[in-house]
């Protein structure tokens, strides 16, 4: 007889009770790399989130998740303009 297999555990907050919608699931957060250093180079380039999102093809949501996983592992930082870049400071 085999050994048992131990349960996966869940990362993050566990739920309360089971979910009954589940947000972004049609959303696509696989990448590849050379796509990663491309939106790393333009977001320290600061152009700005929509203009790095219609290079790479991808939606801004996707794009907007990534810059945030890739700021929160302290690849990228927050920068003055945000999302908007330097297109923010010709908006005044």
């Amino acid at each position: 007889m085999s050994a048992p297999q131990p349960k996966h555990r869940r990362r993050g907050r566990p739920a309360l009770k089971e979910p009954n919608y589940i947000a972004c699931l049609d959303w696509n957060f696989g990448w590849h790399w050379d796509d990663v250093k491309l939106v790393q180079e333009m977001w320290e380039n600061n152009d700005s989130g929509d203009d790095i999102a219609d290079c790479v093809g991808r939606p801004a949501e996707e794009v907007a998740i990534l810059i945030m996983d890739r700021v929160n592992k302290g690849y990228l930082h927050e920068r003055p303009g945000g999302w908007y870049g330097r297109e923010r400071r010709r908006r005044g």
